[in-house]
């Protein structure tokens, strides 16, 4: 069974999160890693 790793982005409004998801999953895409993306769940 593989092994699977979670990335949880938190922050205010305007603190990069958008843009440090668009980087991590190209980076881990091209690394041959499968990325799924789950939208924001409201609290």
């Amino acid at each position: 069974m593989s092994k699977i790793t979670k990335i949880v982005l938190t922050g205010g409004p305007c603190a990069g999160k958008t843009t440090a998801l668009q980087r991590i999953e190209k980076e881990f895409t091209e690394k041959g890693y499968k990325v799924f993306i789950i939208g924001e769940s409201a609290t």
